[in-house]
């Protein structure tokens, strides 16, 4: 009989087999999550991961890590599921569902978020949310669109001592992001596989290039028109790369610049997200929601809102929102599916928004969450 532990919290002594275990399921070198992903795999915070051990060795292990994401006006407290792994040889033994249900059920976050497979994880409640743009630039087309500006000056590359705290600063008005310590900001512009180039300007800005491959990403990037321009400019200029990709919330203020130098651009869904706590979701998104209330002049109108089995929230509009709650809501759906009209495609959940004008101008609810700082 095989001894099993778990689900359950993992400590430092579970740390060696951890690692061990992601490093295999994924980017197949030692030390490699947590070089690569520094805010998932911090040894201070062993109380994020959860590990099953069998025989006392960890067998499977996920980890959830609290999250702020700063949404406009709004702060919203999620966990980011990352690392979500099993031995070959104990797959079909139910340990990813027994770890997604351990953290759900200690859910003392209103929103969690993760990447992955759609399908395997939607029977736990998590649905496709949000959107980001992707701009494919090539050097070919980033000449095509050269202008003046390309006289701007030349990128270096990023000092840890001396551009910290600027590039901190730069990332902090960013109104789509997830809150960041020093500490955080610090190991993330030195992660591995990412090379960060800063132009020095009164407003600095930066580009976080992972070009491992030459088909290479923008990570992260900050700062002005012009000096992200030029740091793109620097990136063909220096780097032995096809093309980069370049991926931005979809209301960034220098998308007009990234469609202007790109080949291609597509739209595709940013994560998936599992709605834990309805009423705290809308409140941290009621100052975004307001904002498009009233660039539509939409009516007063009063709708609340419910996930199947769950109390219901309300919303009333009448020239400020307010949200509270209710025992008997106009709509109730299934999580998945109020996620979609929350947060999905306008073309997705158009249905069910069309039945009310606050919900159609209301929604989509846009978050944004930077590949570098993905779990």
């Amino acid at each position: 009989m095989v001894t099993v532990e778990g689900p359950r919290l993992a400590t430092a002594d579970d740390f060696p087999g951890i690692h061990d275990l992601v490093d295999r399921a994924f980017h197949k070198e030692r030390g490699g999550m947590a070089a690569r992903i520094p805010t998932c795999y911090d040894e201070q915070f062993p109380e994020h991961h959860a590990v099953i051990c069998e025989e006392g060795a960890v067998v499977a292990h996920a980890a959830a890590v609290p999250e702020t994401l700063v949404v406009g006006d709004g702060d919203l407290a999620c966990r980011g599921i990352g690392g979500v792994s099993t031995e070959p040889d104990c797959r079909g033994k139910g340990y990813m569902s027994d770890l997604m249900e351990f953290w759900l059920d200690r859910a003392d976050a209103a929103l969690f978020e993760l990447g992955g497979d759609r399908q395997r994880y939607g029977r736990f409640g998590w649905e496709d949310g949000g959107r980001e743009l992707r701009y494919r630039i090539t050097e070919r087309s980033l000449s095509a669109a050269e202008t003046a500006a390309e006289t701007a000056a030349e990128g270096r590359a990023y000092t840890a001592g001396t551009d910290l705290e600027t590039l901190r600063g730069v990332h902090e008005a960013e109104p789509l992001r997830v809150k960041r310590t020093r500490r955080t900001s610090e190991r993330l512009f030195g992660k591995r596989g990412v090379e960060t180039l800063v132009v020095d300007a009164d407003d600095p800005s930066y580009l976080c290039v992972d070009r491992e491959r030459r088909e290479a990403n923008v990570v992260e990037f900050g700062g002005t028109e012009a000096g992200v321009r030029a740091l793109l400019q620097t990136v063909f200029a220096q780097f032995d790369i096809d093309s980069l990709t370049v991926r931005t919330p979809p209301t960034h203020r220098l998308n007009p610049l990234f469609h202007e130098v790109s080949s291609v651009w597509t739209t595709a869904p940013l994560r998936k997200v599992n709605v834990r706590d309805l009423g705290t979701v809308l409140a941290a998104f009621q100052p975004q929601m307001t904002a498009r209330l009233s660039r539509h002049d939409v009516e007063p109108e009063t709708v609340s809102l419910a996930i199947e089995g769950e109390e219901g929230v309300e919303l009333q509009y009448e020239g400020a929102l307010s949200i509270s709650q209710t025992d008997d809501p106009d709509i109730t759906l299934g999580r998945r599916k109020l996620t979609t009209v929350l947060f999905g495609e306008p073309s997705q959940g158009a249905t069910v928004r069309r039945r009310s004008p606050l919900l159609e101008a209301a929604c989509p609810l846009t978050y944004f969450v930077w590949p570098s700082e993905r779990v």
